[in-house]
């Protein structure tokens, strides 16, 4: 039984065998590519998924995972990273974006204020009518929700509590 992904090197850093579990792990020792091994338990190997973002070693101090990946086969991402790729790339918001799009909304909101205005205009007449047809409706309504009260209806349950 050996580790898969744990290679033993020579005095020269070329790798020599895969390193067997039970002769413990030796001085220089180095992880192939795509496996990733834990400082905690370093004859414990594993296998990266996707296997890129597991580099391997050409001597012993180089890091285990590609770039500032982290956790358990390099499949993490630092706090405000997120993963794309092999990579993690920073969340940082482009601020520009909202630039356009605030002054899109400002004038658009001006057209409408614009065509609201010159509406007015001539709705001014009409004013008379439009308010007693809104009181004769909202009348209606209140007088509605009077004779509703007064039905005795059987409502169902989460309806009753209402």
């Amino acid at each position: 039984y050996s580790c898969p992904g744990l290679l033993e090197l020579d005095e020269d850093g070329v790798p020599l065998r895969n390193i067997a579990s039970w002769q413990g792990l030796p001085a220089k020792a180095v992880l192939e590519p795509g496996y990733y091994m834990s400082e905690e338990d370093p004859m414990a190997t594993y296998i990266c998924s996707p296997p890129d973002v597991c580099p391997g070693q050409a001597v012993p101090s180089d890091p285990v995972c590609k770039g500032n990946r982290e956790g358990l086969s390099c499949g993490l991402c630092p706090a405000n990273f997120y993963s794309c790729g092999s990579d993690c790339c920073s969340c940082s918001y482009e601020t520009w974006v909202f630039v356009p799009f605030f002054a899109a909304l400002w004038l658009g909101q001006g057209g409408l204020l614009y065509l609201w205005n010159r509406k007015a205009a001539h709705v001014e007449a009409a004013e008379g009518v439009l308010a007693s047809v809104t009181f004769g409706t909202t009348l209606g309504f209140v007088q509605g929700l009077a004779v509703f009260s007064r039905l005795s209806l059987h409502w169902a349950e989460p309806f009753s509590t209402l």
